[in-house]
């Protein structure tokens, strides 16, 4: 079977429930070639998680400008380009049983010893989840469940991946809740399955998600319990339509990463988890998202600011402005680390707007407040863990075909079985998409750069990746979810 076929048996396995395979179902005379066996059928169970009902709004996750992000003022070469991995992105084999073969390597990869199935996250306390006071200690929530350092320390664990040559690799960086526009996915509705998908997506959400998208109004899709499914869905759609006008893009990817709600959508495009629980999670989080932002007063405020500028100096300063009024529990932290001096604070409305009115005094070059309504990922989202945890305590993870890299430290997954523990701490830790950026990137000079893809609406993480890498981002492409083309050849 060659490299585009089995492929495309990933995506198609992992993004449309309950289609059938035919090519799978009957092996050759002559059995199948070495390292080329039958996938195993769907697994799961037969209902659905059930998911929390609620409402929701998130952050608008990138820089908070229309605009690209600028480079830093005085700056009149490109950023450099940091030296590095001596080797291109690895990449990961499956680990299930038997194990798949990437196209084009002459040996079968290793894989893992057998893993057990990844650990039950424990079940939360009572719905809806409490409001914690700033000073709780988060990790209560995790209480029963391994340590977050174990379990980074587990995603470290090297494998023996197949190697590829850079100007033959591909990286896919899928958006998060602020790339949304109304018009998108109007260009992959001629694609096999995208219908399909947003046929599972109504039933799961219980609304006509492609209408949103396709007709608006701006207002409603905007809003987090729309716009996080919204930007899931058509960002894995948008793989469809990458599979059948650049099937090589599929075939030779070798690491994947999305900003924070994006990152569901990058382990399902792995093959880490399949497209129909993933998306009862993304419900479950943008819900329990909502009501977290609904407790406190709390916002997002993007910076661009100087290589001297004190971000966390700047924070706890802001934190004792707001204690000097009488505020309690008091929270303004770094949310997003975007690009070098780009940052979104978030926190109190009164520790934000304490630093708009002292921008000068951190060096700060410019602040803007993102129209969001909640300080995602800092502890104000401590609530919604607790939902989260709940909707992804009976999905199954399975070990990523691909890598994907994680928010909370930029490294990638190396197991099934932390997976889950880091989407919930996800909630309450910043977004290092710029230590992302440098892990993917890194390499020596004379080195060259995979092709990177933005799979979905928008071009916001080329923009960033352009201040975080410029030699990099000369690579880059978008994949158009929005211009109306013609029916693909199938």
């Amino acid at each position: 079977m060659g490299s585009t076929a089995l492929s495309r048996a990933l995506l198609c396995r992992r993004i449309v429930p309950h289609v059938q395979w035919q090519r799978w179902q009957s092996a050759p005379a002559g059995g199948w070639e070495r390292g080329h066996h039958p996938p195993k059928g769907m697994t799961g169970s037969e209902d659905p998680p059930k998911v929390l009902a609620g409402s929701e709004d998130s952050p608008k996750v990138l820089a908070g400008s229309e605009d690209p992000p600028k480079v830093l003022a005085g700056s009149e070469d490109p950023p450099k380009v940091l030296a590095g991995s001596e080797d291109p992105p690895k990449v990961l084999v499956g680990s299930e049983d038997p194990p798949k073969v990437l196209a084009g390597s002459e040996d079968p990869p290793k894989v893992l010893a057998g893993s057990e199935d990844p650990p039950k996250v424990l079940a939360g306390s009572e719905y809806p989840p409490k409001v914690l006071a700033g000073s709780e200690d988060i990790s209560k929530l995790l209480e029963g469940s391994e340590d977050i350092t174990k379990a980074l320390e587990m995603s470290e664990v090297d494998l023996t991946p197949a190697r590829r040559s850079p100007t033959n690799s591909t990286v896919l960086l899928f958006p998060g809740q602020g790339s949304q526009q109304v018009g998108m996915a109007r260009a992959l509705l001629n694609y096999p399955n995208v219908r399909t998908m947003f046929d599972a997506a109504h039933k799961v959400l219980g609304y006509d998600l492609l209408e949103l998208c396709l007709h608006g109004p701006e207002e409603v899709l905007s809003r987090t319990v729309h716009c996080q499914p919204a930007v899931f869905v058509t960002s894995l759609a948008a793989t469809e339509k990458l599979s059948h006008e650049d099937p090589t893009a599929i075939d030779n990817c070798v690491a994947v990463a999305g900003f924070s709600v994006g990152e569901f959508a990058a382990l399902v495009f792995s093959g880490a988890l399949d497209f129909t629980e993933a998306l009862y999670a993304v419900k479950a989080r943008a819900e329990a998202m909502q009501r977290a932002s609904d407790a406190v007063p709390s916002g997002m405020l993007s910076v661009i600011g100087r290589p001297h500028s004190k971000y966390n100096v700047a924070c706890a300063e802001a934190r004792e402005h707001c204690k000097s009024i009488g505020l309690e529990n008091v929270v303004c932290d770094v949310a997003n680390y975007l690009f070098p001096d780009g940052r979104v604070i978030a926190g109190n409305i009164e520790a934000l707007q304490y630093l708009q009115r002292n921008s000068r005094k951190y060096h700060f070059l410019r602040t803007k407040m993102l129209p969001v309504s909640g300080a995602f990922h800092t502890p104000l989202m401590a609530p919604a863990m607790e939902p989260l945890q709940k909707a992804l305590k009976n999905l199954e993870f399975k070990q990523p075909y691909v890598p994907v890299y994680c928010n909370i430290d930029g490294k990638r997954y190396k197991h099934a079985s932390v997976i889950s523990k880091l989407l919930v701490k996800q909630l309450v830790s910043p977004v290092k998409w710029e230590q992302t950026m440098h892990a993917i990137y890194e390499r020596k000079k004379g080195v060259d750069f995979p092709r990177t893809l933005e799979m979905g609406p928008g071009r916001q993480l080329g923009s960033i990746l352009k201040s975080c890498n410029f030699k990099a981002w000369k690579y880059y492409q978008n994949v158009d979810v929005f211009e109306k083309e013609e029916s693909p050849e199938t």
